[in-house]
């Protein structure tokens, strides 16, 4: 096979495997738990489904981080997934020199966790097994409860913000409706600085 610059693959390091993972767009999450009164929380765009029967996801998070290491501790925890409009709140539970809940509107769940109000979608979980990720934990949870609402997802792609436009269109040939998605303005310049995300 003639070699191209289209099909020779370099070797991976790390900043060229954190380039590469971040042309694949993610939705911005903040888990959040509490334990002895305290509240704890960080943003993710580590988050995927695992299973249907029973219902699980899992999360990924920095080895000994201090919301791992609760979530750990405690069992349980809360996904809010963020809307287009609350940037500020991605950027918050990433920074460590201050009270990341400090002036947020709080809400709880049935089972008392903690979540960020006005997210498009929250997950209340408890873990089920937690896996060595390299310098990661991988936190496989099942979902016990969850919600939803309108509204446009926060978006991370290489490395910035950015945000979805959905359009419903219909399948002439078989009269079904699908989904297509296409991207609205351009992306912020700053980087999103979580340990726990690419």
């Amino acid at each position: 096979m003639r070699q191209t610059a289209e099909n020779v693959l370099q070797k991976v390091n790390h900043k060229s495997f954190r380039a590469t993972m971040g042309l694949f767009a993610t939705g911005v999450a903040v888990v959040t738990t509490e334990w002895n009164g305290r509240m704890f929380g960080t943003t993710i765009n580590s988050l995927t489904s695992v299973s249907l029967d029973p219902c699980l996801l899992l999360v990924c998070l920095k080895k000994q981080s201090e919301t791992g290491e609760t979530i750990k501790r405690h069992g349980q925890f809360a996904v809010s997934l963020l809307s287009e409009a609350q940037r500020d709140l991605s950027d918050r539970f990433v920074r460590k020199d201050h009270d990341r809940f400090a002036g947020l509107e709080i809400i709880r769940s049935e089972t008392g966790l903690p979540m960020l109000a006005d997210a498009l979608a929250h997950f209340c979980c408890e873990v089920r097994s937690v896996h060595e990720g390299g310098d990661h934990d991988i936190i496989v949870a099942e979902v016990h409860a969850c919600r939803q609402r309108d509204g446009q997802p926060l978006v991370f792609y290489r490395g910035a913000y950015g945000g979805l436009s959905l359009e419903r269109s219909h399948c002439l040939d078989a009269g079904a409706a699908e989904i297509a998605a296409r991207s609205r303005g351009s992306f912020a310049d700053d980087q999103l600085r979580a340990a726990c995300m690419l």
